[in-house]
């Protein structure tokens, strides 16, 4: 089990119930034979036969047990080895790929100014090519004109050339209008051009900018994990609470047998409470710092065995990564988006690092 808030909760409420004698299994801790009458529990995510661990091997009460199975709202879930491994090392070694995001967003930018230079000459050769046809109706128009004077020449009357020529210069005022918007429907268009590029630009300068701050945060905290529940100090000198506070993670350690993991600074986030002593005030969490990122996967490993512990005030401690804001930001979305598709009638659903996810099911023989 687990008792991270960060990490997936996935305790087995599967007893041995209703097992027959001829598919039993058998403790993965100690080998005894799971029966009936058997206290244990079953890994949630792979419900395999094999990944089973008696109450004694998992150090729990048997108060603790009953109340496991019996409480069907109970959010804890118990997890094998192997599926445990699984989990931590996908969580904890997994990197985004920000290079890629950023190659994409610029791939994006170069097809798009592309689309844009290809309309616009599109859009200049249609103009062309309609400002070419007016020409040559116009010169046409000329001609007929022309042949029209001569044929008409001594014969027609005044008022009849004169209206030819008024058409004449009201169809070359008409062509000069025709070539000014075209001309200003060229620059509208480099103009509305440089605008969206200028956006795209500007938008990818902004996620390229996030990425930065976000793998900056991200290094910052890889060797930093965040610890809940350890009782203030009352030593009214910082320095003497940071000791008080530096054995108690030592003690803590020493019950996860990651004594060789080496801690490089405490530090107690947020305001320290007036109330210290007050059981009612709840204990500003620990910032805990370690050597290396090696020493961090150990103690995060182990962490899900503090609450096992039958001595020491454990119970109310719980370890969890050292997230960023961005990070939380998703982690709480995901967890409200579990707790809603749970309201709405799914079943089976966990947790399991940055995903919701079925809970792997094997039918028995």
């Amino acid at each position: 089990m687990t008792n991270s808030p960060q990490l997936t909760k996935t305790t087995s409420k599967n007893s041995a119930k209703g097992k027959g004698a001829a598919s039993l299994s058998s403790c993965a801790g100690c080998g005894i034979y799971i029966t009936d009458d058997t206290k244990a529990l079953q890994c949630d995510r792979c419900q395999g036969t094999d990944a089973w661990k008696c109450v004694d091997c998992l150090h729990l009460s048997t108060e603790v047990y009953d109340q496991l199975v019996s409480d069907e709202n109970c959010s804890l879930r118990w997890l094998c080895e192997s599926c445990d491994g699984n989990v931590m090392d996908r969580n904890l070694k997994s990197e985004p790929r920000n290079d890629d995001r950023v190659d994409s967003l610029l791939a994006l930018v170069e097809r798009l100014m592309a689309k844009f230079e290809t309309m616009g000459v599109k859009y200049q050769e249609d103009a062309n090519n309609r400002l070419d046809m007016i020409r040559i109706n116009i010169d046409k128009l000329v001609e007929k004109v022309g042949n029209l004077e001569r044929s008409l020449d001594g014969k027609a009357e005044t008022t009849v050339v004169t209206q030819l020529d008024n058409r004449i210069v009201t169809l070359e005022s008409k062509l000069a209008n025709i070539e000014t918007q075209i001309v200003a429907y060229g620059e509208t268009k480099k103009t509305e051009e440089n605008v969206i590029k200028n956006y795209v630009e500007k938008a990818v300068a902004v996620q390229t900018a996030q990425n930065t701050v976000e793998l900056e945060e991200k290094e910052k905290r890889k060797t930093s994990l965040i610890i809940h529940g350890i009782k203030e100090s009352v030593s009214e000198e910082s320095g003497e609470r940071e000791d008080d506070d530096m054995g108690v993670v030592a003690s803590m350690l020493h019950e996860l047998k990651c004594d060789n993991a080496a801690v490089k600074k405490v530090i107690r986030l947020g305001k320290r409470p007036e109330s210290v002593g007050d059981i009612n005030v709840k204990p500003t969490p620990i910032k805990m710092v370690m050597e290396s990122e090696d020493d961090k996967v150990q103690v995060i490993k182990s962490a899900k065995n503090l609450r096992l512990a039958q001595e020491g005030d454990w119970k109310d401690v719980f370890i969890h990564q050292d997230l960023t804001i961005k990070e939380r930001e998703q982690r709480r979305r995901l967890v409200q988006e579990l707790k809603d598709r749970k309201e709405k009638g799914e079943t089976d659903l966990i947790l399991v690092g940055d995903r919701i996810v079925k809970r792997m099911t094997r039918a028995y023989q």
